[in-house]
């Protein structure tokens, strides 16, 4: 799954691809699910979802930054927004955090790291925003390659989790 600056990306690459635009038109939904059985690719000037986007899920062993192909030299700035985003990996792969020259900025009411083992690579900085909070609930894991900043009023582990975060 590749999204954001994709028109540079080549006709026949394997996958889901949607542009910013396309992006745009899915931003208001009650609810939108992206699963990426490897990953989803954050490319370029990446924005998916906006404060309007009810409940936004992401399930893939990695979310990863990539550069734009027309502009290989301008790391990624990705921005992912919804009132309620999950980040979880129902598929059996995992995969490694690593680091990059982009930020990530991951803006919701409601952040929930869920099952499964979730890596973010690409990227030097993530920032995870939850103006209500931060809820973790069964077994996995979030490794991010960059810095990693969490600003949320709130943690809440769900019972019999056991999630780790790590930078």
């Amino acid at each position: 799954v590749s999204l954001g600056a994709t028109q540079d990306i080549p006709a026949a690459a394997a996958g889901l691809t949607l542009s910013n635009s396309e992006l745009a038109g899915y931003a208001s939904l009650d609810a939108f699910t992206l699963r990426g059985y490897q990953s989803i690719d954050l490319v370029g000037n990446a924005s998916m979802g906006s404060p309007q986007l009810a409940k936004l899920t992401l399930d893939t062993p990695l979310l990863r930054g990539t550069e734009n192909p027309s502009t290989p030299t301008t790391p990624p700035q990705a921005t992912i927004m919804a009132r309620e985003l999950t980040l979880t990996n129902s598929t059996a792969n995992s995969a490694a955090a690593s680091g990059g020259t982009g930020t990530l900025a991951m803006r919701a009411d409601r952040l929930l790291l869920d099952a499964g083992d979730k890596a973010i690579a690409g990227f030097a900085e993530v920032s995870m925003n939850a103006a209500q909070r931060v809820s973790v609930q069964r077994a996995g894991a979030l490794r991010v390659g960059g810095a990693l900043t969490v600003e949320t009023p709130s943690l809440v582990a769900a019972g019999g989790s056991r999630q780790t975060i790590a930078a």
